[in-house]
């Protein structure tokens, strides 16, 4: 007959498996806490080298959560927009580099292509339109100011070098570049005056295209305005940054009642203006568009 041994009981199979669990709870929890203070260490890592990096780098393009440089912030102290020329020029390439010279130019050919851009809408928006005679007469005077802008773009980045010849022609380039910009404001304002004038109350497609032509023409008069601001302060040569008053080219009318369309100043296919008036009150060369007068 068989005996059986009496003494402590073998663990049985559910306490071995207790056991074993309980080890890998110990470890599952270890390695949590090891994975936790792994990820916090690489968060503050990140975070201290995110807050000690540049925030410029030279030619950088420098995103929507970046402040103007001081060169931007003194240059856009002369407009009469300063935030929207802030975030003009901030947007542009290579912002963090320029010097106040070097933000003429800047601002000149970054309103240029806003007004090629808004003439190009323009053209294809009256070229599909039924109503296209709603901005015929806008688009003309639009086609002027691109123009005229061209040239002062041009006229800015071909500016001579240092010497006393150079010095009076670069006086003369000043005084055709503040011309062209005073003209280019002025030919603006009209083209949306005349835009704003034009009744669509009851023709749909005129409705649609005129709204369409004002929303091309967005801030086109404020980027316009803060350029030749700008020029003013920091692009001539006169001291002080303006032109003496004599020695400015005016594109006023003969008459002060006439508002024919096109001007009596512009010349139709030469895209230049005609020979200037004299005239009592001159365009404004602060940017502020004054409607002007002449005897």
């Amino acid at each position: 007959m068989a005996h059986i041994k009496l003494g402590s009981p073998e663990p049985t199979r559910s306490q071995h498996g207790c056991t074993q669990s309980n080890r890998c709870c110990r470890l599952l929890i270890l390695v949590s806490v090891v994975s936790v203070a792994l990820a916090v260490g690489l968060a503050v890592s990140l975070t201290i080298f995110a807050v000690r990096r540049p925030r410029h780098a030279p030619g950088d393009r420098p995103s929507a959560g970046r402040g103007p440089t001081e060169a931007i912030t003194r240059a856009c102290g002369v407009t009469r927009y300063p935030v929207l020329c802030a975030s003009e020029l901030t947007a542009l390439p290579g912002p963090a580099a320029a010097r106040d010279a070097d933000l003429v130019p800047m601002s000149l050919d970054a309103t240029r292509r806003r007004v090629a851009d808004a003439l190009s809408n323009a053209t294809a928006l009256a070229v599909g339109a039924r109503s296209a005679a709603v901005c015929r007469d806008c688009l003309e005077l639009l086609d002027v100011v691109d123009e005229l802008l061209e040239r002062s773009v041009r006229a800015v980045a071909a500016s001579p070098a240092n010497s006393t010849d150079a010095a009076a022609a670069a006086a003369n380039t000043d005084d055709d570049v503040m011309t062209w910009l005073s003209a280019a404001l002025t030919y603006y304002d009209t083209c949306h005056d005349r835009l704003q004038q034009v009744g669509a109350d009851d023709d749909k497609d005129r409705r649609r295209v005129k709204a369409q032509m004002l929303q091309y023409l967005t801030n086109l008069g404020e980027h316009l305005s803060n350029s030749l601001a700008i020029f003013k302060a920091l692009g001539t040569t006169t001291p002080g940054g303006g032109i003496s008053g004599v020695h400015r080219r005016l594109l006023l009318a003969s008459n002060k009642d006439d508002f024919s369309f096109p001007p009596s100043f512009f010349l139709i296919g030469s895209k230049r203006p005609a020979p200037p008036q004299d005239s009592d009150v001159m365009t404004s060369t602060t940017g502020s568009s004054i409607r002007c007068t002449s005897n």
